[in-house]
């Protein structure tokens, strides 16, 4: 991707092209830089909360990725999101370090909280444009 693309890219595009390009080097060489990891750990979180809701991002092995969401959602100042995770935490005391008893039942109407308030916070704010604007803040990261 030139950056002339990167800047020029619709937002939601954008970060399904990083997101998808930064999956084959993560495959591949296995070696992303702090403001990579970040996006990729966004896309990745985004991805499967839009598909099957957060119980699904933590599942899957995507799910290993869990830790490092907090500080990814701050670097791209979605601020909202990182409470909102923040508070679906606090509400279940599930640890994203371990994340072994996710699927008990007792979690079911928070994860519904959760993925009801995170699809209402994407109409109002969409994440996709705040990690886009990141890209091209760090556009030399991407190119």
């Amino acid at each position: 991707m030139t950056r002339e693309e990167l800047m020029t890219m619709d937002a939601s595009e954008l970060f399904i092209a990083v997101g998808e390009m930064l999956e084959n080097r993560f495959e591949q060489a296995n070696e992303l830089t702090g403001h990579q990891i970040a996006v990729y750990t966004l896309y990745l979180f985004d991805l499967e909360v839009q598909n099957g809701g957060l119980s699904q991002f933590f599942l899957n092995s995507s799910g290993e990725f869990a830790p490092l969401v907090p500080s990814a959602l701050l670097s791209v100042e979605a601020d909202e999101y990182e409470a909102l995770l923040a508070h679906f935490l606090d509400e279940t005391d599930l640890d994203l370090e371990n994340l072994e008893n996710c699927e008990a039942e007792k979690y079911n109407a928070a994860y519904g909280e959760f993925d009801d308030r995170y699809y209402a916070l994407y109409e109002k704010q969409p994440l996709d444009e705040m990690v886009a604007a990141y890209i091209r803040e760090h556009a030399d990261m991407f190119c």
